[in-house]
């Protein structure tokens, strides 16, 4: 079973508002990155017109550390770590 981590954009993490040509360089940096890592993780963002919202990840059963492994991406991609918290969730319904 894979990995599901949550990043959250809620107060020092809010994403800021992007245009289409942003929007896509910072995506294409992501994809970029995960080339460097196993195949079949998954990103998904989903935020409210103030930013405000969640990254949902998920990471093959391979990565041991799944947590670290979404903060070295974004590091690496974005130059900094994730502000708010990032934490491994588990499906209980």
């Amino acid at each position: 079973m894979a990995s599901k981590v949550i990043l959250f954009h809620v107060e020092n993490n809010i994403l800021p508002d992007l245009n289409e040509s942003e929007l896509k360089e910072v995506r294409d940096g992501f994809y970029e990155e995960l080339k460097n890592y196993p195949s079949g993780i998954r990103i998904d963002t989903y935020v409210n017109e103030e930013g405000v919202g969640i990254c949902d990840w998920i990471l093959p059963d391979e990565i041991k550390n799944p947590v670290k492994t979404v903060e070295e991406i974004v590091e690496k991609v974005l130059g900094e770590k994730p502000a708010d918290p990032v934490i491994k969730v588990n499906k209980v319904i």
